[in-house]
């Protein structure tokens, strides 16, 4: 009869954890209910705390920002760490939002720069991968998919282990228009359908390979060596999709604009998939440069270094 018990016990363990969710996502979704103005204030005091008492991760971000701005001064980098907490929790705050906003409010706080882009011929009839890296606000691609003429977007995401907020993160993301799948499908979800121009896979991918014996392809990145996720632009090459770099800017507390650059070849022989990962990790520089600030320097992104054997 220990068996019995042992699934007695566990069914409760699971009930008790599952109560636990909901009431704990009760109380996330009542918080997002908030307005988002008073949502913002209050990330700017957790900004303040976190700099001054708190410090999560206050040493890797600083290194981060250091090791990436070799030039600038002392002072430089420590108002560009202040300002990057307080977008960090911004952002939080911004996605806690998502629980419960509609797809009004977004589109008064998002807009696309250029959404002739899609008028572009060379962009006909071809389906697109679209390539952002850890930018305020890569959540809130309102901008880009009311204007792209795509039926299908979708997000491609590290599911997390809990269901029950897997489920309610996808649910929040739909608000968006946003199709979420999961790393583990997506290669077999792109290969069986058809390049028809009418769907967007958007990838964030400036994270670092999960796993040391995945950091096989280097490029400069940012001042440093940086080991860099190549998946993507092995299925841009194999379904000749179309490429583009989707690049959120931030414009002011809760509001932001995206540009769409179109990456494409230097000749007419086509694109080597290194070419690819660095012409995007070249503009997500540039964009980096611009707004500092703006990045997630929380993120172990230097963690790998170069193997032994590395030529």
């Amino acid at each position: 009869m220990d068996w019995v018990n042992s699934t007695h016990l566990h069914i409760k363990i699971r009930s008790f954890a599952h109560m636990l969710n909901k009431i704990l996502y009760a109380v996330v979704y009542s918080f997002s209910l908030l307005p988002l103005s008073l949502l913002l204030a209050f990330a700017k005091v957790l900004a303040y705390l976190n700099f001054y008492i708190i410090g999560y991760r206050k040493k890797l971000v600083i290194r981060n920002i250091t090791n990436s701005f070799p030039n600038k001064t002392e002072a430089e980098i420590l108002a560009i760490t202040k300002m990057f907490y307080v977008r960090f929790f911004s952002f939080i705050m911004e996605s806690l939002k998502l629980f419960s906003t509609d797809i009004n409010e977004l589109q008064c706080r998002t807009s696309c720069i250029n959404p002739e882009i899609f008028s572009d011929p060379i962009l006909a009839n071809k389906s697109i991968i679209g390539v952002s890296g850890h930018l305020f606000n890569w959540e809130w691609l309102v901008g880009v998919r009311d204007n792209a003429p795509q039926k299908h977007m979708h997000g491609i995401y590290h599911p997390l282990t809990n269901k029950f907020w897997d489920e309610k993160i996808q649910q929040s993301r739909a608000i968006v228009g946003t199709d979420l799948i999961t790393t583990s499908e997506i290669k077999e979800r792109i290969r069986d359908k058809p390049n028809d121009g009418q769907s967007f896979y958007v990838f964030i991918s400036d994270q670092s390979p999960s796993q040391y014996k995945k950091a096989k392809e280097f490029i400069t990145f940012l001042n440093q060596p940086t080991a860099v996720i190549t998946g993507w632009a092995n299925l841009v090459i194999e379904k000749d999709f179309n490429l583009m770099y989707v690049e959120p800017i931030f414009v002011k507390p809760g509001h932001y604009q995206y540009k769409l650059h179109h990456i494409r070849p230097d000749g007419p022989e086509g694109f080597e998939p290194m070419e690819l990962v660095k012409k995007y990790h070249e503009l997500l520089e540039k964009s980096i440069h611009n707004q500092p600030f703006n990045y997630l320097w929380t993120h172990k992104k230097w963690k790998h270094k170069y193997p032994n054997n590395h030529s």
